[in-house]
């Protein structure tokens, strides 16, 4: 697998790490894999975030006025920024947070999530996956 040239801070418009030192010379390449199943099945509802992104918040909202407490993961906040927004932009292939999985599955950033909530297919599938983990619905 061949390296990457690393980016100067300044380099990538979209560099997501402000607080980041420029002297890690051994920081792993974006491309080595990031494995986001276990993170994206540790909750009904898992959102991918950064707080230099308004619509993370908003997706936070609306999934507050269903009464649900999603679970949130600040991407500035893992080990690996860098590798996670990168894994997250590959797997999604959307550009930036806020990234809303469901029951395990991509299920879009906030226009999805808006329209899905005010169509309810969010809250079906939240309660579909929720009764087959309870028995109920089973015949």
């Amino acid at each position: 697998m061949g390296g990457i040239c690393p980016l100067k801070k300044g380099d990538d418009p979209n560099d997501l790490d402000e607080g980041e030192n420029d002297e890690q010379k051994d920081e792993p390449s974006v491309d080595d894999p990031y494995d986001l199943n276990v993170e994206v099945k540790k909750g009904v509802v898992v959102i991918y975030t950064h707080p230099k992104y308004k619509d993370c918040q908003t997706v936070q909202d609306l999934f507050a006025s269903i009464n649900m407490k999603p679970l949130i993961i600040d991407v500035s906040k893992d080990s690996n920024p860098k590798k996670l927004l990168h894994a997250l932009k590959k797997l999604t292939k959307d550009p930036e947070p806020p990234y809303v999985f469901i029951t395990g599955k991509y299920f879009g950033r906030l226009t999805e999530i808006d329209a899905g909530i005010k169509n309810h297919t969010v809250q079906r599938i939240i309660n579909k996956w929720l009764d087959s983990r309870v028995g109920f619905g089973q015949n």
